[in-house]
């Protein structure tokens, strides 16, 4: 590795910014190589996560001073206002209610939410694929009929669990990682009962699962799942979409002096010589 490759490792010292560069050991055949692009990577969540408060300090708060301010909160069209409970301007534990100040627990979300869960929950799996941003009544009656074996107008676990699986359209937002992270080992049976089986029988009737569309379309003719649900960002959730340049966008040159005070390094100083893969994150 020669002396820049070294500088620019380095750099991940630096206060507030992690930086890492993985550099190749040799260029292409033809002497040169692609222009650095930027990359983007996966959202990673911490198990841990149970509330409110802790996904969002986790996902905004980028100095990890314990607040999340409007410039820190990045989720395009929205503000903090929706969370921000004392009006000072900014997140912090404070604003949220029960657990100890962080806010709903995974299991007291998911009870207050039950009815948008389940709604979910049955667009993955009571709907067609042509247009999986719509559920309408006519591919609900079809779902039912499919789903009922016996033709008794009534589904049971057995039924549902048998032919779930094979017909699970992915929902919009679906990709969001905070549907992934509250709907993680989520039952779609359980779900989906818990809101629609109104009489506590066990099973879930044709009536009681047409109640249930009918009550979640608010007088609408359809579920229009993004509608519903404000955009693409899912079931109401606080997911940041991806911002900055686009994949595949040359990256912008800079140059950065080490902390070990070795010589400053531009990025453009690479071009041309060998691929260069840039990571950036913050520890703070």
């Amino acid at each position: 590795m020669d002396s820049r490759s070294r500088a620019l490792i380095a750099l991940a010292t630096a206060p507030g910014l992690l930086f890492t560069a993985a550099c190749a050991a040799t260029a292409d055949a033809g002497g040169g190589s692609a222009p650095a692009v930027l990359e983007a990577a996966p959202v990673a969540l911490d198990a841990s996560i149970q509330t409110q408060w802790e996904y969002l300090q986790s996902r905004y708060d980028g100095n990890g001073d314990g607040r999340v301010t409007p410039d820190e909160y990045t989720r395009e069209g929205h503000s903090l206002d929706r969370w921000d409970r004392d009006k000072d301007g900014l997140l912090s534990a404070a604003d949220f209610e029960g657990g100890g100040g962080g806010g709903f627990s995974r299991a007291d979300m998911i009870q207050s939410m039950r009815e948008p869960l389940a709604r979910r929950m049955m667009s993955r799996y009571f709907q067609e694929d042509e247009d999986d941003a719509i559920v309408a009544p006519s591919e609900l009656e079809r779902a039912i009929a499919d789903y009922d074996a016996n033709d008794d107008h009534v589904l049971d676990p057995d039924e549902f669990r048998a032919r779930a699986e094979s017909v699970k359209v992915a929902a919009p937002g679906d990709d969001s990682p905070m549907i992934q992270h509250f709907m993680r080992g989520m039952d779609p049976w359980d779900t989906i009962a818990a809101a629609v089986d109104a009489d506590a029988s066990g099973t879930m009737s044709a009536s009681e699962l047409d109640a249930f569309y009918a009550k979640m379309a608010e007088g609408a003719n359809e579920w229009d799942l993004v509608a519903m649900t404000g955009g693409g960002g899912g079931s109401g959730d606080d997911t940041a979409p991806m911002t900055g340049p686009a994949v595949g966008t040359m990256a912008p040159d800079f140059t950065l002096e080490p902390r070990d005070g070795t010589e400053a390094v531009s990025l453009s100083s690479f071009r041309g010589e060998k691929p260069v893969a840039l990571i950036f994150g913050s520890y703070t």
